[in-house]
């Protein structure tokens, strides 16, 4: 399957997963994580949207999701609040991530194995995850989504608790990043989809198996719960 193979699947489906996306990951809808063109990065990637005189105005809505995940500009990518307006949280992810320019095979094995092993622990805690490969470079998102919402403060203690049992470095990050967004919004976690940086990487799932890719791990993050 070559990019542009997955970059279709993506596209075609991008209604449902905009649809299955409300369910799985939006905690709150009048603000959302976003990217800058790469033409105008040179002071950062990201930012909170919509601009401030917007907010009340403009929401994460089912058609800025469809745009994120046909992934035709990185500018339409998008990100989820990991807190919500009530101080709860619908999902948690814990972001094994690969910041470094060049990047061997070994790195991007063990992060994989890294993201299987943790996935593993939640199983036995009874718990399901979606492993993502969130950029082809050792990059991983290990979120799990939850059966109800739950007080940000338990689920932030939670994934502490989780960083120390996996035997994860202690500045390993997880989403929620604090314990409450009471006093601002907290940190949002790019969607599942388009990598954010320009190339053409789409996520792709562990099935327990093998990564799946293109048509396969869209239908596999459509099913997910």
């Amino acid at each position: 399957m070559t990019q542009t193979d997955e970059a279709k699947a993506w596209d075609l489906n991008a209604d449902a997963l905009a649809e299955r996306a409300i369910s799985l990951f939006v905690n709150r809808t009048d603000i959302y994580g976003a990217y800058k063109p790469l033409h105008r990065r040179d002071t950062g990637s990201a930012w909170t949207a919509p601009f401030k005189a917007d907010r009340g105005k403009i929401f994460l809505s089912p058609t800025v999701l469809a745009k994120h995940f046909r992934g035709r500009r990185v500018e339409h990518l998008v990100g989820c609040h990991a807190i919500s307006q009530t101080d709860t949280c619908r999902w948690f992810a814990i972001d094994i991530d690969q910041h470094r320019d060049s990047v061997g095979v070994d790195v991007v094995r063990r992060n994989s194995e890294i993201a299987i092993h943790l996935g593993a622990l939640l199983s036995t805690m009874g718990l399901s995850s979606v492993i993502e490969d969130s950029n082809g470079r050792g990059g991983m998102h290990v979120w799990c989504f939850l059966a109800r919402a739950l007080p940000a403060p338990e689920v932030y203690d939670f994934c502490r608790a989780l960083i120390g049992s996996a035997d994860l470095p202690p500045d390993t990050e997880s989403f929620p990043k604090q314990p409450s967004a009471r006093r601002a919004f907290g940190n949002w976690l790019r969607l599942p989809g388009r990598h954010h940086d320009g190339r053409l990487h789409w996520s792709r799932f562990w099935s327990g198996s093998e990564w799946l890719k293109g048509n396969d791990a869209v239908r596999y993050l459509l099913d997910a719960d």
